[in-house]
């Protein structure tokens, strides 16, 4: 709940939050002080170190940009069709290319623009709720995102694997989810376009892995009856650096136990040596309950992962 006089209806949002010294401290960027300086989704330009660039969806307010690590902040809306943002995905090579999509609150509809927010063109993908662009956007094009249409309905349509391989402009069926109408989480391993490698973590529990682009999945490990998360989250997919052939994954799934009177958050950690096909479960440091999850940027010398916690604070933490 917000502590100032702004009210905003069917969205989540959270205070943002800016360290400049490797997480020991935190601030909130000044000025977003207005009292709806609340976002409902971030995204960190993959040259951060270079550009400086963040884009946040402030409910209510649209879609804002700071190309100088967050002292200011311009809005860069003009066009799309909602104030309220779902998901923004900056391409892998933002700096150069400027080309980013955006799914909006309003019928999960997917935009896309080409010149870092200045204009802005529908895709005409009103049922899109989950998308991930491929590692290699920058060379493939390549992006997928996931289709449906909420329903109790049994014979409702089924869900839909959508695949563009150019940028947006086009889009073809890859295939269904099959066992799990919904899911949380979407994401194209790295080199997609070579192995059709990706995963999904449907609403039944199971994380599932295809190796064929889509049209064929296999659960890969039971993580238990899916539960309504208060912050929100949905799992979170991390990979490492391709090691003599093998690449480690990384998977955070939080749920929410109501056994006591106040519900209680729970994180669990797992880690796969062989690129996704088995996992064990990772035992978390002690007194932290998982809630956020990031790899370094150099985990092939350091092995630190990045764990944020469900009472607030951020840990670097060796996984090996």
């Amino acid at each position: 709940m917000p502590d100032a006089e702004c009210w905003v209806f069917g969205q989540q949002q959270g205070r943002l939050l800016i360290s400049s010294d490797g997480g020991d401290t935190w601030a909130s960027p000044s000025s977003l002080g207005h009292c709806c300086g609340y976002a409902s989704t971030l995204a960190v330009s993959p040259q951060y170190p270079q550009d400086r660039t963040l884009w946040a969806g402030l409910p209510g307010l649209g879609l804002w940009a700071s190309y100088d690590g967050g002292r200011s902040w311009r809005p860069i809306h003009t066009g799309l069709p909602s104030m309220g943002m779902q998901q923004i995905q900056l391409s892998p090579s933002f700096a150069l290319g400027q080309t980013a999509f955006v799914r909006s609150v309003h019928s999960a509809d997917l935009c896309r623009t080409m010149d870092g927010g200045a204009h802005w063109q529908s895709l005409q993908l009103d049922s899109l709720r989950l998308l991930d662009l491929s590692k290699e956007f920058a060379y493939d094009r390549t992006l997928m995102g996931l289709s449906w249409e909420y329903s109790s309905d049994p014979q409702a349509p089924p869900n839909e694997l959508l695949l563009s391989t150019d940028g947006g402009q086009h889009w073809s069926h890859a295939g269904e989810l099959g066992a799990s109408r919904t899911a949380a989480l979407l994401s194209l391993a790295p080199l997609f376009t070579r192995w059709q490698v990706l995963f999904v973590h449907g609403d039944n529990g199971w994380p599932y892995r295809s190796e064929n682009g889509g049209a064929h999945w296999v659960p890969v490990l039971y993580t238990g009856s899916p539960e309504s998360d208060p912050f929100h989250s949905s799992p979170r997919l991390v990979y490492g650096p391709e090691i003599a052939g093998q690449r480690t994954l990384f998977l955070l799934v939080t749920q929410t136990e109501y056994t006591s009177e106040s519900p209680v958050q729970r994180g669990q950690l797992y880690r796969s040596p062989d690129g996704g096909q088995s996992w064990q479960e990772m035992p978390p440091p002690d007194g932290i309950v998982p809630s956020a999850l990031a790899i370094s940027p150099a985990f092939e010398q350091d092995g630190l992962l990045f764990l944020g916690s469900a009472d607030g604070r951020v840990v670097a933490w060796a996984s090996r």
